[in-house]
């Protein structure tokens, strides 16, 4: 119970900043029920390479071993209790390449890219956990990037 009631929050916050208003935030569901969620996991990638060239390895790693365990929790908890549309992870930091079409970005059970998982579905939603300001700078900048592909 407590981890459907998470995800429901971790969904909806991004769905709100994606939807404004009560029309458009049915119409994206409606769409996402035959579509697919994409959950961007971040590495904290920035962080871990300043601390390695500050020398500080065991900072690092350490960092680098709560960000996996957080994202295996919550692959898992999409796995295991989100049943509403397909899900796929990628990295949040490969965004951009996944908009352009680049294969072999989606991540199996390891969080390791895996090539033999496709994506075909045109119709999707990203989701992202944390505050939504940054989520909205995101979609904003995400918005520019694709109609910059598209024209």
């Amino acid at each position: 119970m407590k981890n459907s009631i998470f995800l429901m929050a971790f969904l909806m916050v991004g769905l709100w900043t994606l939807a404004q208003d009560q029309q458009s935030a049915s119409a994206t569901l409606r769409e996402l029920k035959h579509g697919s969620l994409i959950v961007r996991l971040k590495t904290n990638q920035k962080s871990v390479d300043a601390y390695r060239r500050a020398g500080k390895q065991q900072i690092a790693q350490r960092i680098e071993e709560e960000r996996r365990s957080q994202n295996q929790r919550i692959y898992w908890a999409f796995k295991g209790y989100f049943r509403f549309c397909k899900v796929y992870f990628i990295y949040a930091y490969e965004t951009m390449n996944f908009l352009k079409g680049t294969p072999g970005l989606l991540l199996n059970q390891n969080l390791d890219p895996d090539s033999s998982i496709i994506f075909s579905d045109s119709s999707f939603v990203f989701c992202e956990y944390g505050s939504a300001q940054p989520f909205a700078d995101f979609e904003a900048n995400l918005l520019r990037t694709v109609l910059r592909i598209n024209s």
